[in-house]
């Protein structure tokens, strides 16, 4: 449960800055699709078998951790382990967010 709540608390603020970033909600709901898929797609991806390097880069996702946090949290048993640095990766891209956001908002014409 902590892992998805963070999860939204990160993708509220990539949210958010999508939000910023166009001029009016047609743009918003045209472009957001496409920047949609590549954040929820590797969820889907956990538990399979990848090569190396696809695995490393999906690992650095703050939906794969959270799918692994939620997937350890169901099965009773830790499957993959380390949630610490599962949530670390998951807050690490929610201040990213936010700091993007605060310096997006900054800058913005009145």
């Amino acid at each position: 449960v902590g892992g998805v709540g963070l999860l939204s608390v990160t993708l509220v603020g990539f949210g958010l800055l999508l939000g910023g970033l166009f001029r009016n909600a047609n743009q918003v709901n045209t472009w957001s699709g496409l920047f949609l898929l590549p954040v929820v797609g590797p969820a889907f991806a956990v538990g399979y078998p990848l090569p190396g390097p696809v695995g490393t880069a999906l690992a650095v996702l703050p939906t794969t951790q959270a799918a692994r946090l939620a997937i350890d949290g169901l099965a009773g048993e830790p499957l993959f382990g380390r949630p610490w640095l599962a949530a670390l990766i998951i807050a690490a891209w929610g201040l990213v967010a936010y700091g993007l956001l605060l310096w997006r908002l900054s800058r913005r014409e009145a």
